[in-house]
């Protein structure tokens, strides 16, 4: 009897250990891992775009696009197989209210129903850990200007006066 019953026990562990480990789908992450880069310009790893101090009274409804800064992001010495194919930037960071357009403001800032836009060379916005459009790059030591566009946005009709600070890393996708 008491074999009958740990021998139950074992078959049902069995069954409900099948059970647990069910799956509804598979994902495959595919990529490739190259070592033909660019050489990020120095003054391209680490900096600041200063949007400068922009009135509450600028935005006039959610969607209200303000003070546009442009940058640029440098590459140099990229070979030519990276030139034949060219590049593309993601950026990343955290995404206000959850739209991965809108960049949001750090936890310090204290300006309230505001975020920072990016938008490509194209004109296209370029959504967090999304690519940009495609640059086109020149081969060897020629200095490549990516230029991009950085706007405040107002999450709603008003937007509150403060601080208003983003950040978000790059990555360079080589195409």
């Amino acid at each position: 009897m008491k074999k009958n019953i740990i021998a139950a026990a074992l078959v049902s562990s069995v069954v409900l250990s099948a059970s647990a480990l069910a799956a509804d789908g598979t994902v495959n992450f595919n990529g490739e891992i190259t070592d033909e880069v660019c050489t990020v310009d120095s003054g391209s790893k680490d900096f600041t775009v200063a949007m400068g101090k922009i009135g509450t009274n600028a935005f006039s409804a959610s969607g209200s696009l303000a003070g546009a800064k442009q940058f640029t992001i440098t590459l140099t010495d990229c070979p030519a197989s990276v030139a034949n194919n060219g590049v593309a930037i993601r950026f990343d960071g955290s995404q206000k209210n959850g739209d991965n357009a809108i960049l949001d403001l750090t936890s310090a800032s204290t300006a309230q129903n505001v975020g920072i836009q990016i938008s490509d060379a194209q004109n296209q916005v370029v959504k967090l850990y999304e690519n940009s459009s495609k640059y086109t790059v020149q081969a060897g030591s020629v200095k490549n200007n990516l230029n991009f566009t950085a706007r405040y946005i107002s999450t709603a009709a008003t937007v509150g006066a403060g601080t208003a600070n983003a950040v978000s890393q790059f990555t360079i996708d080589y195409q």
